[in-house]
């Protein structure tokens, strides 16, 4: 099963402005392929131990979605590690973590994803040239019917209020930006410049 997750949907005043004035697809660039390749999609969602212990006895996929944190900065809080551990302990499949407006590492524990931030998909906020808050990826999580699990990242950029597939020197870049993130967290990466996407992988603890 292939499950895709992107960053934040900013649909701010500006963003809503321009689209008054654009076809409805505008705004996803020339992602749709990537995400037409998924099973599911998740854009953003939001709901923890007990209620994840109540799905897992009743679901075969449990996805947890956690908007939290503080805005900006790439180091993942230790707090959202522990919780993140006790989400998977307790039955979660994919922890898809958002908010702070910029991408974060991703760790596969037991066998499970956990993105602490994918970033923004789409917003109007002002770039910061050091935070790239207009840089991230879309997210296609792979499961395998015996447990083992495969994040493949396409990098995407936002602007003029569009998403868009990185390409070339900048889709490395923003590759290369996340393979930094991951070393510490014992997930493996491998860039592909074919297909411009990153894959990662890993046991975790």
């Amino acid at each position: 099963m292939k499950l895709l997750f992107v960053g934040d949907v900013m649909l701010g005043r500006l963003v809503n402005r321009a689209l008054k004035m654009m076809p409805a697809e505008y705004s996803w660039g020339n992602t749709l392929d990537v995400f037409r390749s998924a099973d599911a999609r998740f854009c953003n969602l939001r709901r923890f131990r007990h209620p994840v212990e109540q799905a897992r006895e009743k679901k075969d996929l449990v996805v947890v979605s956690a908007h939290w944190g503080p805005n900006w900065g790439r180091e993942v809080p230790k707090e959202h590690t522990a919780l993140a551990h006790c989400l998977v302990d307790s039955g979660a499949d994919v922890v898809f973590g958002h908010s702070a407006h910029v991408f974060r590492a991703v760790e596969i524990y037991r066998d499970r994803p956990i993105l602490y931030s994918t970033g923004d998909f789409m917003d109007d906020y002002a770039v910061d040239p050091n935070e790239r808050n207009d840089e991230s990826f879309l997210f296609l999580v792979e499961l395998g019917e015996e447990g083992e699990t495969r994040v493949v990242l396409h990098p995407t950029t936002i602007r003029e209020f569009q998403a868009n597939l990185a390409e070339g020197e900048r889709a490395r870049s923003i590759a290369e930006t996340m393979q930094n993130l991951c070393r510490s967290w014992n997930t493996a990466s491998s860039w592909h410049p074919g297909e411009q996407r990153l894959t990662l992988s890993g046991t975790g603890a």
